[in-house]
């Protein structure tokens, strides 16, 4: 009897610490330059919270103790947290966090080029939260009160947070597959270009470059890339 009950002990508690609501708060940092990471997504993978950082790469959010949280940027690695086995660092129901991501320029292997690629489940969880909320703000079919819940409501702000947020996220990954440093140093002819700095040299829309035609991606790639190394000729004769 009395291993039963200490046995029931145990699994309420167990539940109790999984359900604990704790606050997190945190720094994403660049972890080669130690540089504070603006606009990096934060993400509760089991949930549908998620935010950005801001301009001093910090944010804060309301989990549950056992969530796994998950932070990324484009060009860079995404780094799980499974809040869990980090339990004995919430204090007062706070957790703190310094997280690192590392560009993924700096993990290729020789010859093996690696792209972040999300899984089926990960890009369908994403899309059907967008679809969510665009079926709930913009279907015609949806009522003026199911209009106004999405406009005004504390959820629906959250929701139309939340799909730009996981918006953006499917349109990096596009963007680094056909902006990828492959694909850049083969349009150029240039297997020594710094393709880090010509991207942000390059004014393409995301819009844009996920759904231009190869032919119109390829013709203003190499528009921008004789700008950009006239302007690299100049910069050298000054």
């Amino acid at each position: 009897m009395l291993i039963r009950i200490f046995f029931a002990i145990l699994v309420l508690v167990s539940i109790t610490s999984h359900s604990q609501m704790i606050s997190v708060k945190g720094i994403i940092f660049d972890k080669d330059t130690t540089s504070p990471m603006p606009f990096a997504y934060v993400v509760n993978k089991n949930s549908t919270t998620g935010t950005l950082t801001d301009e001093g790469g910090r944010f804060s959010m309301r989990i549950k103790l056992g969530d796994t949280l998950s932070f990324s940027y484009m060009g860079y690695g995404v780094t799980k947290i499974f809040t869990q086995a980090l339990k004995d660092s919430v204090k007062n129901n706070l957790l703190n966090l310094k997280v690192f991501l590392k560009s993924k320029a700096n993990e290729l292997r020789p010859v093996v080029i690696e792209n972040r690629s999300f899984t089926k489940e990960e890009k369908e969880y994403y899309a059907s939260k967008v679809d969510e909320y665009n079926r709930g703000i913009e279907s015609p079919l949806a009522s003026p009160i199911s209009a106004m819940y999405y406009a005004w409501s504390k959820r629906g702000h959250q929701l139309a947070k939340l799909s730009v947020i996981y918006q953006q996220l499917l349109i990096d990954e596009v963007k680094e597959h056909r902006l990828s440093d492959q694909k850049l140093r083969m349009i150029t002819g240039n297997d020594t270009l710094n393709t880090e700095a010509f991207r942000r040299y390059c004014y393409l829309p995301d819009q844009w470059v996920i759904s231009a035609s190869d032919y119109n991606l390829f013709y203003a790639v190499k528009q921008y890339y004789r700008q950009y190394m006239d302007m690299q000729r100049r910069k050298k004769q000054n």
